[in-house]
């Protein structure tokens, strides 16, 4: 009776959230961190190489070159008594892309800012809410976590939609 309940619930589960296929993959974003914590950041990130498109479509020998600048801000507080965390980040690029479109030379010359994130992230296991001598209790001993995000993602950059290419 019990496994016929788990592959239930485990086919629900699946069948629903089928469709939600976005992943952020962020090192340590359910690390905690001492209540009113601010951080701010700044990252850059190179990219270049093949694009993969769909094979479908009329475009072959994709090149692209990427260079981006991600600004954010990250401030810690009390959520019902864990370690809760809200982050604003704000990505900026310059993309240069090359390709054959039905044969003939193509290419396409972006910059500009592009979508802005707020993510809200909840430890709901083993970070509640600590003090900054908490927290240096916490990292002498530390224990794991389980911690749960909801990320937005707003259309706030510049799209062209006669464009294949954003």
């Amino acid at each position: 009776m019990a496994w016929s309940c788990f592959l239930c619930a485990l086919a629900v589960t699946m069948t629903v959230s089928a469709p939600l296929t976005a992943q952020t993959l962020t090192p340590r974003a359910y690390w905690p961190a001492p209540r009113n914590t601010n951080v701010l950041s700044v990252g850059y990130a190179y990219r270049a190489g093949d694009v993969l498109t769909d094979p479908s479509l009329a475009i072959e020998g994709t090149e692209s070159e990427t260079h981006g600048l991600k600004a954010g801000y990250l401030h810690f507080f009390n959520l019902a008594g864990r370690t809760a965390s809200v982050t604003l980040e704000l990505p900026w690029a310059r993309t240069s892309l090359d390709a054959l479109l039905e044969g003939e030379a193509a290419s396409r010359r972006l910059t500009g800012f592009s979508d802005l994130s707020l993510r809200l992230a909840v430890n709901l296991l083993g970070a509640p809410t600590m003090t900054p001598d908490e927290f240096r209790e916490f990292l002498e001993n530390p224990r794991p976590l389980l911690g749960a995000s909801l990320q937005i993602v707003a259309p706030t950059g510049a799209y062209d939609p006669d464009r294949v290419a954003n």
